[in-house]
């Protein structure tokens, strides 16, 4: 299922600074100490290492959109400092950061409770006008902070967006539903919300669980090929044949 929230950043692809909730009570880490490390010096150091040893090449044109896996930093740590490292020392406005929920079944889209995020690196406060643009959008999204509150596929990410680009506003949406319904409607009301802003959209997936090295280059080279030929029906087709 983790693997459909790539739909997400399909639909995004296809389509002002805002004040962040203010005297609210921050979102604490929960993987602090255990997906990735808790102490400040020792956090940074394992994500600008990541970042720092990527063997990335030039990409063409401006980067608008990361896909990246959402395992602790000891399985994945230097895949995802591949992709930030693509956006390292850039400026955004806002980020949207898009995930699966694994702990909390519900229908349609949550966002957050008021408040900022916060890591060992820090706070990063929440693009409040961005928030409510989307639900008033689409009822799709709503507030849900129990879908929050001890999920990991959004805060893992966190790191390394606070030490790639410093200033920005994030976005947090966990995806209760990931029928092409859903997405559809999600990519529709982000493409309407975020015109006129530099925005960073990460899709945070693991594509998919517990295949072989060799099956997984093949389904994830598959599903880069529809996305490069920009074809969102042939990538339902393929997740619906699952």
């Amino acid at each position: 299922m983790a693997r459909r929230s790539f739909l997400v950043l399909f639909c995004m692809l296809w389509m002002g600074l805002a004040p962040a909730w203010a005297g609210e009570a921050p979102r604490e880490p929960i993987l602090a100490g255990s997906w990735y490390p808790a102490e400040p010096a020792d956090l940074g150091a394992a994500v600008s290492r990541a970042m720092d040893t990527a063997h990335t090449g030039a990409l063409p044109g401006r980067v608008v959109a990361l896909a990246v896996p959402h395992a602790g930093y000891a399985y994945s740590g230097t895949v995802a400092g591949a992709a930030f490292a693509q956006v390292r020392g850039q400026s955004f406005d806002t980020v949207v950061l898009v995930g699966p929920s694994h702990r909390l079944g519900f229908p349609g889209v949550a966002a957050p409770a008021p408040g900022p995020w916060r890591t060992p690196l820090g706070e990063t406060p929440l693009d409040a006008e961005l928030l409510d643009a989307l639900a008033a959008a689409d009822p799709l999204v709503r507030v849900l902070p129990a879908a929050h509150a001890r999920e990991h596929s959004l805060e893992i990410e966190l790191p390394f967006l606070q030490a790639a680009l410093g200033h920005f506003r994030l976005a947090p949406l966990l995806l209760g539903d990931q029928d092409p319904d859903t997405v559809r409607r999600l990519g529709k009301a982000l493409a309407a919300c975020l015109r006129g802003r530099r925005a960073l959209l990460v899709a945070s997936s693991d594509l998919s669980h517990f295949h072989p090295r060799n099956a997984a280059r093949v389904l994830d080279g598959t599903l880069r090929s529809q996305v490069e030929a920009f074809d969102p029906e042939e990538v339902l087709r393929c997740l619906a044949d699952g």
